[in-house]
């Protein structure tokens, strides 16, 4: 018999297999009250533990302000005041913490947040109210994990894939975290690699491109197998020129506005309907602000309804 194959085209592998192995994991959980019990639990089966990492509370289980902040530091200062407690939403993008948390990685009402998030702030007693947004969570140092424990992790996230039918994936990851290119030569040569990876890695605007390609092609040279190729790059496009031809409609402009949503400077060459074979015209966004950006797309949709 032969099946059809699904393909992920964006996930970061091993997920949340490392969560279920060595986190406290918080997905499917309803209540504030099952999130405690699920945390106490962690901490009596793991006597010895410094910190507590967690992953997969809802913001849609809280109510009033903490439907719009996050949950209190409060609900987790009452499970422990002395062990850190680093709790990630389900999505990623928010990190719920109890007060010692804050305290071991200097967190305070006059830290600097760092720009893209926030620090959120109970203005009634001007204390940290106990989350933190997007950027403002690179302030806490990721749980490091063994290569053991990492390889160990994605056998268990192929499973599940594999129960999904879904056999091949784009991996985003970066050079330095995450699932690394020699985790899955070694599962590759331990005949434990089971599904097609595409391999994608970020490049940072503010560190050297030609260094990060230069390595990027050096992973390439050294990891690349029948199931493990790096085949994609992922750059920050702020203020950087880009280049789009036939943009004036569909998935062109879709791309071309989705380029200036992200802060890029935007040429765009593209065919006019009903001007002629040989017409192009360029069109020039110069730091085009979201606003902006939405505004074109509006008038672009307008004039076909």
């Amino acid at each position: 018999i032969l099946l059809p194959g699904f393909i992920d085209s964006h996930i970061h592998p091993p997920g949340t297999a490392l969560t279920e192995l060595y986190e406290v994991s918080l997905y499917g959980l309803n209540s504030i009250e099952e999130y405690k019990d699920a945390i106490n639990e962690f901490i009596s089966k793991n006597p010895n533990i410094k910190t507590v990492y967690g992953r997969g509370w809802s913001l849609g289980i809280f109510e009033g302000e903490e439907l719009a902040k996050g949950p209190k530091k409060e609900h987790l200062d009452e499970i422990s005041k002395d062990i850190p407690i680093i709790l990630r939403a389900y999505d990623g993008h928010t990190i719920w913490l109890n007060s010692k948390a804050m305290k071991r990685f200097n967190i305070n009402i006059n830290t600097t947040c760092p720009e893209g998030g926030k620090i959120e702030i109970n203005e009634n007693t001007n204390e940290l109210w106990g989350t933190l947004k997007e950027s403002a969570t690179h302030l806490i140092e990721e749980h490091n994990y063994t290569d053991e424990e990492y390889m160990k992790a994605f056998e268990l996230f192929q499973s599940k894939m594999h129960e999904y039918g879904i056999t091949s994936i784009l991996s985003m990851s970066g050079l330095n975290w995450g699932m690394q290119p020699k985790m899955f030569k070694t599962l590759y040569e331990q005949n434990k690699l089971k599904m097609r990876i595409s391999n994608s890695i970020i490049i940072f605007s503010d560190e050297s491109a030609i260094n990060q390609i230069d390595e990027i092609k050096k992973i390439r040279k050294d990891f690349d197998s029948h199931y493990f190729k790096t085949t994609t790059v992922k750059y920050d496009f702020e203020d950087k020129i880009v280049v789009i031809t036939g943009a004036e409609r569909g998935i062109g402009l879709e791309i071309a506005v989705g380029f200036a949503k992200s802060g890029a400077n935007i040429v765009i060459a593209g065919m006019l309907l009903g001007i002629g074979s040989g017409f192009s015209m360029v069109w020039v966004y110069l730091k085009k602000s979201i606003k902006d950006a939405e505004r074109q797309q509006q008038e672009y949709e307008d004039q076909f309804r």
